[in-house]
């Protein structure tokens, strides 16, 4: 199995490596800008192959890209909507440049024009986006904890942007685990976690799943909060994760871990109480027939 966490590239792409190999990563995952501004600085030639040296000679792979916090793909108002194709775009050309498996994006918030406006513009945003994307590299829609206004609480949202898609192989889904659960889907214990992956199976399709953000809630069940917390240490708890990291349908998932800290013991830390679940061959759950 592939584990690894969200890392830096303050003082460049090649840096994010270095923080990957640092915390015992097999696969991460990174921000090729400033998260918390609109530019989008280029990057060049070298600094990409001075990346993919590192990381092959490392073994991390996949790598997976992020967009910035600001992008918004459900926005009502012209402005914020139109910079965030640019930065969505932006990110999926920078992704295949530098051969990521994948560019994970939120889907943003209506801002209180209906859920109905809201996907709408989710669609029409993958519409101007997806023709730049790498067949190698698409665009994962992460789950979201169903927040006021929010687009992808729900599967079934997620199912009918996929139906607008159909047959498009540069989209796929990322489940945030702290997201899925705060929107109300309970993955506690073998019967809750099947009936879970059932709905979202029926509503998307499981093979559509490319990454796993493998993140503890501080938010109960249902409660719609984006807190997440350390690996076992929030209401979803060390049980859960034995159930996810040993269910063989996700056994071929990378999991990212977005944990709170993010210094190099606590990642560690989380990486190590992940892969310390893991059970052998042939102990490992079995997903009923």
């Amino acid at each position: 199995m592939k584990f690894g966490c969200h890392v830096s590239i303050s003082g460049g792409l090649h840096k994010a490596v270095d923080n990957a190999v640092e915390r015992g990563c097999d696969t991460m995952q990174m921000f090729v800008s400033n998260p918390r501004g609109w530019k989008h600085s280029e990057v060049t030639r070298g600094a990409i192959e001075a990346f993919n040296i590192k990381r092959k000679a490392a073994g991390i792979d996949p790598v997976f890209v992020h967009t910035i916090y600001l992008i918004n793909l459900a926005a009502a108002e012209d402005g914020i909507w139109n910079r965030s194709v640019v930065s969505l775009r932006m990110n999926a050309e920078t992704a295949s440049r530098i051969g990521s498996a994948a560019v994970i994006t939120h889907l943003g918030h209506h801002g209180g024009q209906g859920e109905e406006s809201g996907l709408r513009r989710v669609m029409e945003a993958l519409e101007r986006t997806l023709p730049v994307c790498d067949e190698c590299t698409p665009i994962l829609l992460e789950t979201t904890a169903g927040e006021q206004n929010s687009v992808g609480g729900r599967f079934d949202d997620l199912g009918r942007i996929m139906r607008h898609f159909e047959g498009e192989p540069r989209l796929g889904i990322c489940m945030d685990t702290c997201h899925v659960f705060g929107a109300g889907y309970d993955l506690r214990g073998p019967e809750k976690l099947e009936k879970t992956l059932d709905t979202l199976d029926r509503a998307v399709g499981l093979e559509k799943m490319q990454a796993i953000h493998a993140n503890d809630s501080k938010g109960a069940l249902g409660s719609h909060l984006d807190r997440h917390e350390s690996i076992g240490g929030g209401y979803l708890g060390l049980e859960t994760f034995r159930l996810l990291v040993n269910h063989p349908v996700l056994k071929r998932v990378p999991f990212i871990i977005e944990t709170p800290g993010h210094t190099v013991e606590q990642d560690r830390a989380n990486l190590a109480a992940l892969r310390a679940l893991v059970q052998q061959k042939g102990k490992a759950s079995r997903r009923p027939s």
